[in-house]
């Protein structure tokens, strides 16, 4: 019989590299399973204050002193607001004239004796509104 017999030198060198091999196969799939185990979803909380920020710009609109109420002229636009805010809960527009009262109606006055008036109403954002004392 002949037999092949492993050759001493090499025989140590093959079993360290066949055992760092193996090492390197396990170390890779203990790497894999590791990172299977780990949440696919999480939860972060951001907080932090945001300032309150609100202001009415009012312009006049062009012509909005050139009102011929007297003859029956509506729905003139004689200002634009421009308006911003970030407050949750809103705010509120108030609109006042010189010469209205609380609740009642809004009138031009005559001058220099002219004792005539002429009732008016406004409109904010298309909607008709109670005209509060100025």
């Amino acid at each position: 019989m002949y037999g092949v017999s492993p050759r001493r030198t090499g025989a140590k060198t093959q079993n360290r590299k066949t055992m760092k091999l193996h090492i390197a196969v396990a170390v890779a799939l203990a790497a894999t399973v590791l990172t299977s185990l780990g949440a696919s979803s999480g939860n972060i909380t951001i907080s932090g204050t945001v300032a309150n920020n609100t202001s009415i710009t009012v312009t006049p609109a062009a012509d909005y002193n050139n009102l011929d109420i007297a003859a029956g002229e509506t729905d003139k636009v004689v200002a634009v607001a421009n308006e911003r805010s970030n407050k949750r809960d809103g705010y509120t527009v108030e609109l006042q004239s010189a010469n209205a009262g609380t609740g009642t109606q809004a009138y031009l006055g005559g001058t220099g004796g002219n004792t005539d008036v002429v009732n008016y109403s406004m409109k904010y954002n298309g909607f008709p509104v109670t005209l509060s004392g100025g």
